[in-house]
């Protein structure tokens, strides 16, 4: 006999509907609501799952923000060091606000895919960090009272407080 002829005498479909009826059998002879036992299932899996996005989404708000400094700080160090500060403020002053601005719409760019609650990530940054992060870089590469050196490390220690300031507000108001 092959598979069409038994298709067309009923036997393949009769033998699914036979094995169906012994699972069904079997499931209500054990007395348990098997869409409990699926619910139960599908609320552990999903709690890992989002368990693990938020600590992904912890993760990025470290990265994105640690990505700050680290732009930031290029700029400052090597315009400190490479630059006739004096003679080049203005155009200095220009690239500043346009760093800052790229840097914290990179931030604001990666943390808008992740979203706690009700609320996306990026919501919980201030448009006048850039304002703070901008006259930081400004105060530190035209302080004349300190040698370029100085201003360096001035710089860093102040930035890197401060974005860590930005960092803790995002992922303590959003977690």
């Amino acid at each position: 006999m092959d598979l069409a002829n038994a298709f067309e005498q009923g036997i393949i479909p009769g033998i699914v509907v036979a094995i169906y009826l012994i699972v069904v059998k079997i499931i209500d002879s054990k007395k348990k609501n098997p869409l409990n036992e699926i619910a139960k299932l599908l609320e552990l899996v999903t709690k890992d799952i989002i368990d693990r996005d938020k600590e992904k989404a912890k993760q990025t708000v470290s990265i994105a923000f640690n990505s700050i400094i680290k732009d930031l700080s290029y700029y400052v160090t090597s315009t400190v060091i490479n630059n006739n500060v004096s003679v080049k403020k203005t155009i200095i002053e220009d690239n500043a606000k346009n760093l800052v601005s790229e840097a914290y719409y990179n931030v604001y760019s990666s943390l808008s895919m992740y979203k706690i609650g009700d609320k996306y990530l990026n919501e919980y940054m201030k448009e006048k960090w850039k304002e703070d992060l901008y006259k930081d870089m400004v105060d530190c590469i035209f302080n004349e009272q300190l040698t370029p050196n100085d201003r360096i490390i001035t710089f860093n220690s102040r930035i890197e407080i401060r974005v860590k300031g930005f960092r803790v507000y995002v992922i303590n108001n959003a977690f």
